[in-house]
């Protein structure tokens, strides 16, 4: 479907924006939705969204859902403003976004959900990262980050349930507190440059389905591992 977005703008009363998978094509700016208050859930994935990401929908009060994957988004992130309860889930994979995650990414305090794989964000992640403790999910695959090692900071997301770094330059070794995210169910490392022992504390993760360490240049073994994690599926 393709139509002017701009139409949507008097539906003031509007909560659920559900437009995904079609061929919307808008260069987004301060006036994209504006108007819109009271929206809940906006989900234009999947279309043909072009410009910068508006800063001003993460200061919709009541907006939990804000997925815009698979657009053309490009330019940088904005500053994001303070978000202490509202957004839940922030989805901006496969776009074109450029330059650094910024610090203020923090400012989201009750996210859930972030993906920001397969963009053209540079530079090092953020240490405002690790104050994200009620991140479930996080996906930064895909990025051209600075070659650095898997940060420490990671270790107080302990909430994590899947954790993707894979095709990010991290470097040096799996670090023993990974065995401190109890809860994940995927742990994906492919292909980061990665050396040294596999960490035993690797068992410690019981809930584990999926793990990926493969295109890198890990020694030991997993086997001790794939006995003692009853949960795990697969391992590459």
């Amino acid at each position: 479907m393709t139509s002017d977005l701009n139409v949507i703008e008097s539906l003031i009363n509007l909560e659920l924006l559900l437009i995904e998978d079609n061929s919307f094509e808008k260069s987004l700016d301060y006036s994209f939705l504006a108007s819109l208050d009271k929206l809940r859930v906006l989900d234009a994935s999947n279309n043909k969204l072009k410009g910068s990401l508006p800063s001003h929908l993460f200061q919709i009060d009541r907006l939990q859902v804000l997925d815009l994957h698979g657009n053309q988004i490009e330019d940088n992130l904005p500053d994001f403003p303070q978000n202490k309860t509202g957004l839940l889930y922030l989805s901006l994979h496969e776009n074109s976004i450029k330059g650094s995650i910024h610090l203020s990414i923090s400012n989201l305090e009750g996210l859930l959900h972030l993906d920001l794989h397969t963009n053209e964000f540079t530079g090092a992640l953020p240490a405002s990262i690790g104050d994200m403790t009620t991140l479930t999910y996080l996906f930064l695959a895909s990025n051209e980050l600075d070659a650095r090692p898997i940060p420490d900071y990671l270790k107080d997301l302990v909430n994590l349930r899947q954790l993707s770094l894979k095709r990010t330059a991290r470097n040096g070794n799996i670090s023993n507190w990974i065995g401190e995210l109890r809860y994940l169910l995927l742990l994906d490392l492919h292909n980061i440059n990665l050396i040294g022992p596999i960490p035993s504390e690797i068992g410690n993760l019981k809930a584990l389905n999926l793990l990926l360490l493969n295109r890198n240049q890990l020694t030991g073994t997993l086997r001790l591992a794939m006995h003692i994690l009853p949960q795990l599926n697969s391992v590459a």
